[in-house]
């Protein structure tokens, strides 16, 4: 009702004062990319990260924040097969963790 229209007109407002300010500034974080190739009853993806942190706000008479993190770059080759043997032996430790704690308190 009405607490949802006023929490969409501040969204609004919000959303209006960021374009604003970013008219003059910049942000940005980088980019992932990814695919996955499916063969023999497997998948593997192949993920490629590219972090770089950038922020350019120009303040006016405040002056400008300007910050430029290193880049960080890695790519990550992932096997479904791994990931579900994984998956498994986590649940696998975890009964064994549920059914000892059980059995200590009966």
């Amino acid at each position: 009702g009405a607490d949802a229209m006023l929490a969409a007109k501040k969204a609004e407002a919000a959303a209006k004062l960021y374009e604003h300010m970013m008219k003059r500034n910049t942000m940005s974080f980088g980019s992932i990319s990814a695919s996955g190739d499916f063969s023999n009853d497997n998948c593997i993806f192949d993920i490629d990260v590219d972090l770089k942190f950038e922020l350019h706000l120009d303040l006016g008479i405040l002056g400008d924040i300007d910050i430029s993190l290193p880049r960080v770059h890695f790519e990550l080759h992932i096997d479904l097969s791994f990931i579900i043997q994984l998956v498994e032996n986590a649940f696998k430790l975890l009964w064994k963790a549920i059914t000892n704690a059980f059995n200590r308190i009966f």
